[in-house]
C-alpha cells in the first residue's frame, strides 16, 4: 500500500512538472509574446482596393503584427539592438491574406523628439522566422526624423522579417502606412512618446532661440 502511494505521488510530481515546464523553444508571434507589453501588442489589418484600367481588381490586404518591449525584455532571438537599454518597437508584415499586390513600403510615424535609433530587422524571430528582409530601412524626414521606413517588394503570399527600431521612450499610437504602387492605407501602430519633461525642454529651447533671433534684429 505504501509502495502504491509512493508511485502515485511520483506520477503526480511528474505530471505537475510536465504541466508547468516551459514549451520547447520555437517561433513566437510578437503579437502574443509574453515578454512584450500586454497593452501594446496585437495585429492591425491594412486594406485598400481599386479597379484597374482593364477591369480587374487590385487589392492590398495585409496584417501587421506589432509589439513593444520594455528595456531588457526583447529576447526573441537574443538580438536586442539596444543591448537592453531602450524600448524595442517590433513589427512583422504578413502579405498572405486575400490581397494580390506587393507591399513596396512600410512606415511608422514618429514624434520628432522620440530620439529613435537602431532601425533594422531581426530575421531569427517572429511567427515564421526567416521571412523576406527589407531592401532598405531608414529614418526619414527632419532632422530629427518623423518616420521609420522599410522598403521591399513583399509579394503575396510572403511575410517579412521582424522590423525593429529602438527609443528611450514608451509607446503612444501613431499612424502607420503600407504602400503599393497606387494603393495605400493608414492605421494606428505603436510609436515612441517623448516624456513631457523632454517636450517642455524642447519648447523652452525654441522660445530661447526665437528670443535670440529677435534680439539680433
Amino acid at each position: 500500500m505504501k509502495h502504491s502511494m509512493i508511485v502515485a505521488a511520483g506520477v503526480l510530481v511528474v505530471v505537475t512538472w510536465l504541466l508547468s515546464a516551459p514549451a520547447s523553444a520555437g517561433p513566437i508571434a510578437i503579437a502574443i509574446d509574453p515578454n512584450a507589453m500586454p497593452a501594446w501588442q496585437g495585429t492591425q489589418q491594412f486594406y485598400a482596393t481599386t479597379t484597374t484600367s482593364r477591369g480587374g481588381v487590385s487589392t492590398l490586404r495585409v496584417d501587421v503584427e506589432y509589439a513593444v518591449y520594455e528595456p531588457g525584455h526583447y529576447g526573441l532571438s537574443g538580438a536586442d539592438p539596444s543591448v537592453g537599454t531602450q524600448f524595442v518597437y517590433a513589427y512583422q508584415i504578413f502579405n498572405d491574406l486575400a490581397g494580390n499586390v506587393p507591399v513596396s513600403t512600410f512606415s511608422v510615424g514618429l514624434d520628432p523628439a522620440a530620439n529613435v535609433a537602431n532601425i533594422g530587422f531581426d530575421a531569427g524571430s517572429g511567427t515564421t522566422p526567416g521571412g523576406t528582409t527589407p531592401s532598405s530601412s531608414a529614418f526619414n524626414g527632419g532632422p530629427p526624423p518623423t518616420s521609420a521606413v522599410w522598403g521591399f517588394p513583399l509579394d503575396p503570399p510572403k511575410y517579412s522579417t521582424v522590423l525593429l527600431f529602438t527609443s528611450p521612450y514608451g509607446p503612444q499610437w501613431a499612424p502607420g502606412s503600407l504602400l503599393d504602387s497606387g494603393l495605400s492605407d493608414k492605421q494606428n501602430l505603436p510609436s515612441p512618446m517623448p516624456e513631457p519633461a523632454s517636450l517642455a525642454l524642447m519648447a523652452l529651447g525654441g522660445v530661447g532661440l526665437l528670443a535670440r533671433r529677435r534680439r539680433g534684429k
